[in-house]
């Protein structure tokens, strides 16, 4: 019953050696950063339209030429589940921070001289923009009016492990980046930065596991998973010599293939089965305790 899975939980219970992070937030002005790509130009430009749906702000959207070099796959929070990432191709997200500056906008200048487009095209917005009027805004508002909120080198790690801040239950997906531009998440995703493919796919089982949703669980406020699920759940650090972590981290690729749809000879349940006894190996749980968790998370 829960009062042994509880007990049990302790050994899982801890502060994790990685730290997750929000997605970037454009504070009310979405519909300036999120763009759809409609066409790309001989020139090397491409043809955007403002994504409107869900927008805080109206504003008047339209079709604009930009360069695409700042240009990033967007990740909306309703385009994850567990195990699986379902973005749009064509959605943007305009980042206007490079990525070794962190919360510093791209200087106004350089962006006029490298990005004459985008820069047209931000300053179209500019009333918009400056409307924005949270404090943490504000303060980055004065170095440049298309500042963005939540940003720094963690935006642009190629592998994270994303959650829904706001969900039914907590469940969670590696994101991978192409070789060339990452994926920028929004602000109602929240992601642990990953460098290492492996580290990030141990890091996704072991946080899908029945363990450490319990935990979560039992620790969030209603639907709430902010950053410090990291700050509750004990996650080492990944290590390649060890075979318990190795398979974890090869169990989460398999499960992602199969939930994505790939050809797989095994069933989804069994993986996730797998990944609660390797996860139980982790914290050093006995058979009786994971049987414990796994009866109290279905109730």
């Amino acid at each position: 019953g829960l009062p042994s899975a509880l007990k049990a939980l302790r050994k899982a219970i801890g502060r994790s050696n990685y730290r997750a992070r929000n997605g970037a937030h454009p504070i009310g002005a979405n519909a300036v950063f999120w763009v759809r790509v409609v066409r790309r130009n001989g020139d090397g430009t491409v043809e955007v339209q403002n994504i409107t749906d869900g927008a805080k702000r109206e504003i008047n959207g339209g079709q604009h030429t930009l360069e695409p070099d700042l240009l990033y796959p967007l990740l909306r929070g309703r385009e994850i589940r567990k195990w699986r990432v379902m973005a749009d191709k064509d959605c943007k997200f305009l980042v206007t921070h490079f990525p070794s500056d962190r919360l510093k906008p791209i200087p106004e200048d350089v962006l006029k001289s490298q990005y004459p487009l985008t820069f047209a095209y931000l300053s179209k917005y500019e009333s918009v923009l400056r409307q924005r009027k949270s404090r943490q805004i504000r303060r980055l508002m004065e170095m440049a009016p298309y500042a963005l909120y939540a940003i720094g080198d963690y935006t642009f790690a190629p592998y994270k492990v994303a959650w829904r801040e706001i969900a039914g239950e907590f469940s969670c997906c590696v994101v991978e980046s192409d070789e060339v531009k990452c994926v920028v998440p929004d602000h109602k995703l929240v992601f642990v930065p990953c460098e290492v493919r492996e580290d990030a796919h141990f890091v996704c089982a072991l946080l899908n596991s029945c363990a450490a949703r319990l935990v979560v669980q039992s620790y969030s406020i209603g639907t709430q998973y902010g950053p410090n699920v990291m700050e509750r759940v004990r996650i080492p650090n990944y290590d390649s010599r060890n075979s318990t972590h190795l398979r974890l981290s090869e169990l989460s690729k398999t499960a992602h293939e199969i939930a994505a749809g790939k050809e797989s000879i095994v069933d989804l349940a069994e993986v996730e089965r797998e990944i609660d006894e390797c996860a139980a190996k982790v914290w050093g749980l006995t058979e009786e305790e994971l049987e414990a968790i796994r009866s109290s998370l279905e109730d």
